[in-house]
């Protein structure tokens, strides 16, 4: 995929069967791998590899997708350190989320949840030190990246009310704008390029595909609501469509709900990473395929939160100084 951008190729709707992926086994369907006719990543993936694949093409050395996983690791750590706890929480932190072995197994086999939860740790690290607008644009990078750091949307607008109470309206207009401004442009940026090429094939392989709102859909697979549902033969086949987003905004709307005033009652960052953490898992959980690997990033994430416990979201000493500016 990355070769194909280089070349000004398309890389939604296309056959990659007779890429290294095709040579793959394959047993979960008679059908052969349907991912062989999808591209289910969003183009982020893709171009923040091509300053790595260029480096490699120079150097004459080999290319690995995991070289660009290493720099969003770098990114991870420089979040933690970040973050506004004491030495040993932030060593906590770096644990469960860069060492855990739940998170490092997956990311040696070269998937990259990394990239998104180094987002969304960067994005929790910049609402705690008060810089909502660079916190909107790590959060806009990490939805270019992957859906799963969408849901920390409704947490952060929450963050930013909470942190508007008692400052001037001009003041409010001015961190809107900017906050708007950084969230959308990474997506925009990066995705209406492609999905303007061709905007079928674009859904098709990021939405339909993964959803199963096609033929080909990616089967049934993993530990959660649809595996289960398969092995108790409500579901005959891994192939079959099943509405599992009824079910996913089942678990979720109670979670948002309960999410948006444990932040409000106790506006700590253990409360905004719970909030996201027990959503996310309602989320993937009923979804069509929950896979090991979000299983380990929904654990990585739990075993963070007693490390930011007592921490406040907002910094107090930004809200006193914009209150003594509005009067």
């Amino acid at each position: 995929a990355i070769d194909r951008v280089l070349h000004g190729q398309r890389i939604y709707g296309i056959d990659w069967s007779q890429t290294p992926i095709g040579r793959f086994p394959w047993n979960l369907t008679p059908q052969g791998n349907p991912a062989l006719h999808h591209y289910a990543y969003y183009p982020l993936t893709v171009l923040s590899a091509i300053p790595f694949r260029i480096a490699t093409l120079i150097l004459h050395i080999p290319f690995d997708y995991r070289m660009v996983l290493i720099g969003f690791l770098a990114i991870g750590i420089a979040a933690t350190a970040l973050l506004p706890i004491p030495a040993a929480g932030r060593m906590m932190v770096a644990i469960a989320v860069l060492i855990d072995p739940q998170v490092t197994t997956f990311f040696m086999m070269g998937r990259n949840d990394i990239a998104y939860l180094a987002m969304v740790l960067l994005t929790l690290a910049l609402l705690a030190r008060g810089r909502t607008a660079l916190a909107s644009l790590a959060l806009g990078v990490g939805v270019a990246l992957k859906p799963f750091a969408l849901l920390v949307l409704p947490f952060l607008l929450l963050t930013i009310w909470l942190r508007w109470q008692g400052t001037p309206t001009s003041n409010r207009r001015r961190e809107a704008m900017a906050c708007v401004l950084a969230l959308l442009a990474p997506a925009v940026l990066t995705i209406a390029p492609f999905f303007l090429a061709d905007p079928g094939a674009f859904w098709r392989d990021t939405v339909l595909f993964t959803n199963g709102g096609i033929p080909d859909a990616y089967p049934i697979n993993g530990q959660g609501f649809s595996a289960i549902l398969y092995s108790l033969r409500i579901i005959t086949h891994r192939t079959d469509a099943f509405p599992f987003g009824l079910f996913q905004v089942a678990a979720m709307l109670p979670a948002v709900w309960f999410g948006l005033r444990l932040i409000v009652r106790r506006p700590t960052l253990a409360s905004w990473l719970a909030a996201y953490t027990v959503l996310l898992f309602g989320f993937a959980f009923f979804s069509r395929f929950f896979n090991d690997n979000y299983a380990g990033d929904v654990i990585a994430l739990v075993l963070c939160i007693p490390a930011l416990r007592g921490i406040p979201l907002i910094p107090i000493r930004s809200v006193s100084a914009e209150r003594r500016e509005a009067a």
